[in-house]
């Protein structure tokens, strides 16, 4: 997130030619957009490439989101989800432990889930933790956008979900991210012509 460039204002940059991106010549291009985030690395899945259609509840997670909880015991952890846009299977969640500067922890460019557990819903299209409370954002309406989202709030009861709240967000509701020094949940909308930062207040989400 530190290496965002505006490529209006860069003189090696242009937000002209749609459809160009990356160096042409001496030139960056961004799909005609101003602001590009370039990609500084990746991770794969160690047992192979998940499903490209359809969620199989096994096997490597189809990624659909992430999320970084900075208030877990020992370590901030990585938050990853899958979209599952069918009750059955459910997508799943998975936390990885990070460490600051380095990235996800792992021995021999290997890192291990250190929790993982089964969403509370299906079309989960976002996801954060702070002092173990939970929230989602629940896509109900994938095709022509015409029902706003919902958040949902909840907390880990022994091996299942406790109790579930859901509050009517943006259209289309997707990654979430819990701003601690606000104690406000942010999530961004997809539907074009809808699309908007959405925020709310929630006490759980803080840096005490």
């Amino acid at each position: 997130m530190t290496q965002i460039y505006d490529l209006g204002k860069s003189k090696a940059g242009t937000t002209k030619k749609k459809g160009w991106v990356g160096l042409h010549g001496k030139t960056y291009y961004g799909h005609a957009y101003r602001y590009v985030m370039p990609q500084t690395g990746s991770w794969q899945n160690a047992k192979g490439k998940a499903p490209a259609s359809k969620c199989k509840g096994s096997g490597p997670l189809r990624t659909s989101w992430a999320s970084v909880d900075r208030t877990a015991r020992q370590r901030p952890e990585l938050v990853l989800g899958e979209y599952c846009a069918t009750a059955s299977p459910k997508g799943r969640v998975v936390t990885y432990p990070l460490k600051v500067g380095t990235g996800i922890v792992g021995t021999g460019g290997v890192a291990h889930a250190n929790w993982a557990a089964t969403l509370p819903d299906k079309k989960i299209q976002g996801g954060v933790r702070s002092h173990g409370w939970w929230w989602f954002s629940h896509n109900v309406d994938t095709t022509s956008g015409a029902k706003r989202g919902q958040l949902l709030t909840t907390v880990r009861k022994g091996g299942g979900w406790g109790e579930v709240t859901r509050q009517t967000v943006s259209y289309g509701p997707e990654d979430l991210s819990c701003y601690r020094g606000q104690r406000r949940i942010w999530t961004v909308a997809e539907h074009a012509g809808k699309r908007a930062l959405w925020g709310t207040l929630e006490d759980p989400c803080n840096t005490n």
